[in-house]
């Protein structure tokens, strides 16, 4: 089996184009160019790795990488969120979504098997009232949450009326060593990256509305649920969401702070240190059995604690592994 990984030298990509190789699986990663330095995943496998550049916007592009490489499977990992491109709904709408509706077409035109989509929790926006999961209707508040919903949207298309047997993750945010490469984070991730390497560099960390709560999985464990997918016999459902309990800021700075006992970390539980700032708009989602639990039997590996230690430790030690 031959698996596409666009977005390959991404944050997540990444961990999962290393899987992939570490178990001995034909897979390519395709970006729009390599990190310097790579993700650390990569760094000690860049002699094997199968590397491409491709621009997935362009269906010219992803047509000649899927029928080069016979692929039977693509994971599209390919994503923006930044104010650039929210105030730029062209660039937005290339990379969001014309990536996705090409990587479709090229499975419908070359015979691919399955096509795995990163969706997002921006699809059902922000301070919504209701306790959200599968079932609940959509309804986004940023174009990047816009489309992620509209992909969906595109993956079932195809999946009913050209038989591509596509599933879509939504994402929760993601935490671990290396997404601190990337040059842009959403307004609602920065936190996710300083308190960590701040600290580790040696350097005092603010961190405000410490006691909001959200789904946080680490990256180990997004990889286990992407290949569990990947391979599955059948799905069962076409959408599910990646959810865990939630985690708030302050208990992993307490973390943190528990294993670099030096950090200089500052909390407001409540708000941005006396800035006049709107307070974060939470959606609850439901994660209590969820459907890829029902569905797969998957279940976390890592706590909250054991995945900031492991994160900290291969930060410290300058050397991925799993």
């Amino acid at each position: 089996m031959s698996t596409l990984v666009f977005g390959g030298a991404g944050f997540v990509g990444s961990h999962v184009v290393r899987k992939l190789m570490d178990e001995g699986e034909d897979v390519v990663a395709l970006d729009i160019g390599m990190p310097d330095p790579p993700m650390p995943p990569l760094r000690d496998v860049m002699g094997t790795l199968k590397f491409e550049i491709c621009h997935s916007e362009y269906a010219a592009e992803v047509n000649d990488a899927v029928r080069r490489h016979k692929a039977d499977r693509v994971i599209n990992l390919v994503t923006s969120y930044s104010p650039d491109f929210e105030n730029n709904p062209p660039r937005g709408v290339d990379i969001n979504l014309h990536t996705q509706l090409n990587i479709l077409e090229a499975a419908r035109n070359f015979g691919i098997q399955r096509v795995i989509q990163s969706s997002s929790s921006h699809v059902y926006g922000a301070g919504r009232p209701d306790v959200v999961d599968e079932e609940s209707l959509p309804r986004p508040d940023t174009l990047y949450g816009a489309c992620k919903a509209m992909n969906e949207y595109l993956g079932q298309h195809y999946h009913e009326h050209f038989r591509i047997d596509h599933v879509a993750l939504r994402f929760c945010l993601v935490l671990g060593w290396g997404r601190g490469q990337r040059k842009v984070l959403s307004h609602r991730g920065p936190w996710i990256v300083e308190l960590f390497e701040r600290p580790l560099a040696g350097l005092p960390v603010r961190v405000p509305f410490a006691s909001s709560k959200g789904s946080i999985i680490y990256v180990k464990d997004l990889v286990t649920v992407l290949l569990t997918v990947l391979r599955a016999d059948k799905l069962p459902h076409r959408v599910y969401d990646v959810v865990t309990e939630p985690r708030s800021k302050a208990e992993a700075a307490a973390i943190v702070k528990k294993l670099l006992p030096d950090a200089k970390i500052e909390i407001d539980l409540h708000g941005a240190f006396g800035v006049e700032r709107p307070p974060e708009r939470m959606t609850e989602r439901a994660w209590q059995n969820p459907l890829l639990t029902r569905d797969f039997g998957f279940r976390e590996k890592y706590s909250y604690e054991a995945a900031i230690t492991d994160y900290i430790r291969m930060a410290q030690d300058g050397q991925f592994k799993w």
